[in-house]
């Protein structure tokens, strides 16, 4: 019951601390070494992955967007067939949710011991 918890919060802070000093899709190494350290299985890894770095993404970019107060996410969602803001924020929390949950996928399946044939 420990893990349950403490699991989505270390990979929300690992991940958005990655986040702020490397590229964004450091995201998926970041979740691939929380879930090879935590016991978890693979299913489990990849679907707190998803929920919780598509949250924590989600209000990044909501957040990022409400204090720099420039049209830059407009135009952006402009170019893309002219998408509303909020849609784009739900376009790019699922991407980073979607890249971390595949890394937490991967580095839960590392721990597992291969069937021999």
């Amino acid at each position: 019951m420990k893990n349950y918890f403490q699991y989505p919060a270390v990979l929300a802070a690992t991940c958005l601390a990655t986040t702020w000093l490397l590229p964004w899709w450091t995201i998926a190494i970041a979740a691939a070494a929380v879930s090879f350290l935590y016991h978890i299985s693979s299913s489990r890894a990849f679907a707190t992955a998803l929920v919780t770095i598509s949250l924590c993404f989600g209000l990044a970019c909501f957040f990022q967007n409400k204090r720099a107060d420039s049209a830059t996410s407009a135009m952006i969602g402009e170019l893309f067939m002219n998408i509303g803001v909020h849609k784009l924020f739900y376009i790019s929390s699922l991407v980073a949710g979607i890249t971390a949950a595949f890394g937490a996928w991967a580095g839960a399946s590392i721990r597992k011991k291969p069937k021999h044939v």
